[in-house]
């Protein structure tokens, strides 16, 4: 009686311990779609661009770009507001209004606010002026600790778990990216949650004001604590495609609002099926380039740059 070799195989695969090998039409090829921003070299916003101008890299495999869109569906953004005695100011509500009064009825926004417990204050809704209220109301605690990576975590699942969101995510978190409170999660639970989350966070720095500054430097170790948390708050953003802010000054405030808005008003969806055989809550790390391209015609290269998540989690 004849065996055949793939049976074979299997069957030693099985008492061994070891993988059999996958057939071609086994291997499962999950699909993948992301959201890029893409900006020149001063920072604007880029529009006008087509398939043919995207190139995309897993694991620094080329894929295929098998669907390109721009992104036009409306925006559900959650404001996340650090809420302390030390940091919250009328700069928080300045961006975080400004942000507000800039979308349009069919776009959706939550406001979220945390000292050492996160605080749901408004629920998604279309009603501006109901939610720039609350943000004026929100009281000061006498608390100087936050904990920044359970609220962010927090918000980052709800919305995961949001049935039927069609909606483009985003995140604009306002605080200082001090965290010494947070006992449910990590930075770096935060941070692989976010880079794969398909939401994409802005944060904007509240601790670079000088007198914030002067008042932290004079502190043993301060200055140390200082740098990193702002480092966490660009490493956040950046894991997002998003954009990290550090205004000092009351005109650089100002400019923040306009920023992301046409930042998450000008993006492109693109997706491609993963060649990757990564298995086990693994990330598959994306890449995208831009080709060469002369929008303004002036003969030279753009020299563009895409923003977008950090990767994917192989299942």
């Amino acid at each position: 009686m004849r065996i055949r070799t793939s049976v074979l195989i299997a069957f030693a695969a099985l008492v061994l311990g070891v993988a059999a090998p996958r057939s071609p039409a086994n291997n499962v090829r999950a699909a993948v779609t992301f959201d890029v921003a893409v900006t020149d070299k001063e920072g604007n916003t880029v529009v006008g661009l087509q398939k043919e101008d995207f190139r995309i890299f897993e694991d620094n495999v080329e894929q295929t770009v098998t669907s390109f869109r721009p992104r036009r569906e409306p925006l559900a953004i959650v404001i996340l507001a650090e809420c302390t005695d030390a940091y919250y100011t009328t700069d928080t509500i300045k961006v975080a209004d400004g942000l507000v009064r800039s979308l349009t009825p069919k776009d959706w926004v939550s406001l979220v606010s945390f000292d050492t417990q996160q605080n749901i204050v408004v629920d998604f809704t279309h009603d501006k002026d109901a939610l720039v209220a609350e943000l004026r109301r929100l009281a000061m605690p006498y608390n100087h600790d936050a904990s920044m990576y359970d609220a962010l975590y927090f918000v980052l699942d709800r919305l995961n778990r949001i049935e039927g969101l069609q909606e483009k995510k985003a995140i604009l978190l306002l605080g200082t990216g001090r965290d010494i409170t947070s006992y449910k999660h990590s930075y770096s639970d935060v941070l692989k949650k976010a880079a794969a989350s398909g939401t994409t966070i802005y944060t904007v720095d509240l601790g670079q004001s000088p007198v914030m500054f002067d008042f932290s430097v004079h502190e043993p170790g301060s200055l140390t604590r200082f740098n990193e948390a702002s480092n966490i708050l660009r490493d956040i953003a950046q894991a997002t495609g998003g954009l990290a802010f550090f205004p000092q000054f009351g005109g650089q405030y100002d400019a923040i609002a306009p920023t992301v808005n046409a930042d998450l008003r000008h993006q492109y969806t693109l997706g491609f099926n993963s060649s990757s055989t990564k298995t086990g809550g693994k990330l598959r790390r994306i890449r995208v380039e831009i080709g060469d391209t002369d929008l303004n015609f002036d003969g030279k290269p753009d020299r563009l740059r895409a923003r977008h998540q950090e990767g994917s989690y192989a299942n």
